[in-house]
Order: C-alpha cells, then structure tokens, then sequence
C-alpha cells in the first residue's frame, strides 16, 4: 500500500501523507497457529463419514478444493481415464491450472457420484451443492458441503471447520522433504 501512495505522489495525483510511516499501519507477526488435524482424527472422521461427506473430505485434502471449487469441478476437469484434474481454482482466476493426480479412493468415489452432467458434483435434486441466490435486497448463500459436514462433525463430536482439511494437507506437504515446493501450487496460488 505504501508503494502504491509513493506512485500516486510521485505522478503528483495526492500530497504525501503525514502518517504514511506511522507505525500503527505496520502488520504484527501472527502468533495464532492455523488449525490442524492429526492423521488419527483425519482417519476417524473419513470411516464416520457418508460416502458424499468422504468424497468432498477427500478432495480437500487431495487437491487442495475449497468447497466452491468442489462445487464448481466440471466434467471436462476431469480424465475419467487416467484420474487426473486439470482446473484453476475458483477464488483464484488469474492463477496456473494445477494438475491434481487422485487418489484411488478419491477417483472411485468421483465416478461413483458424477452427475452426468456438465457440472460433476451435484444434489440429489440435481441442484448445485454451493451456490447463491438474491431475494430482494438478500444474498443467500447455501452450502450443501458444508452442512453435511456440520452434521458429521455434530454427531461425532468434532469441532475443527472443513477448511483445516486443507491447511493440514498443505503443511504435510509443506514438510515433506522432496515436495514441499508444490505447497503453493497445490493450494492454487
């Protein structure tokens, strides 16, 4: 942001600001620890969880997806032959595709649940899993993916939300000796 007023003030579009260097504009260092599962946890919540639940649970931690990329997974993302995933992120548009090879498990559960359907994943009422819709002045959101994962996690007495799926994934990653430079890239950045 600093660099960004300097440019504005060197193309004589704004004075210089007083406080530009204040030190109450200065970020301090975040102390709190990003939640993470343990593997026993990730392992009791998957043999708990439906099939669905299993899916979305699965390509979080396999692919990095955030429940609208889950919901968003298009059919031609997809090799149906060889497993692969090829797309971009959704909060992420301007970034690289990465390319996500699934898991046996993740793959098998995929085909067992693709719609048919220009979009993979959808609703018994073939209805998207995330989506928004405006009522009058309202924007309502409705998040199939992580309702279901609410009642999961409500049943079985767990507290972490979904996203720490992918934060754990990413610091295995992170922490692994011979990939931890794809962490950016695996979560789409």
């Amino acid at each position: 942001m600093k660099a960004f007023v300097r440019w504005l003030v060197e193309l004589n579009l704004i004075s210089m600001p007083r406080n530009l260097h204040s030190r109450t504009h200065r970020f301090s260092p975040c102390s709190k620890q990003a939640e993470r599962f343990t593997i026993e946890e990730i392992h009791d919540i998957l043999n708990a969880a439906p099939e669905r639940t299993k899916l979305h649970i699965l390509l979080t931690l396999n692919c990095g997806m955030r429940q609208c990329d889950i919901a968003a997974l298009k059919d031609t993302e997809v090799d149906w032959s060889t497993g692969i995933i090829l797309r971009q992120s959704t909060k992420n548009k301007w970034g690289h595709c990465a390319t996500y090879k699934l898991w046996p498990q993740t793959f098998n559960l995929l085909k067992g649940h693709r719609s048919g359907q220009s979009t993979v994943l959808l609703s018994d009422n073939d209805k998207p899993l995330v989506a928004y819709e405006i009522v009058g002045p309202i924007v309502r959101q409705y998040d199939l993916i992580g309702a279901s994962y609410r009642r999961l996690t409500k049943r079985i007495g767990q507290s972490k939300p979904m996203k720490c799926f992918r934060t754990t994934a990413a610091t295995y990653l992170r922490h692994h000796p011979n990939f931890h430079p794809y962490t950016e890239y695996f979560l789409g950045y």
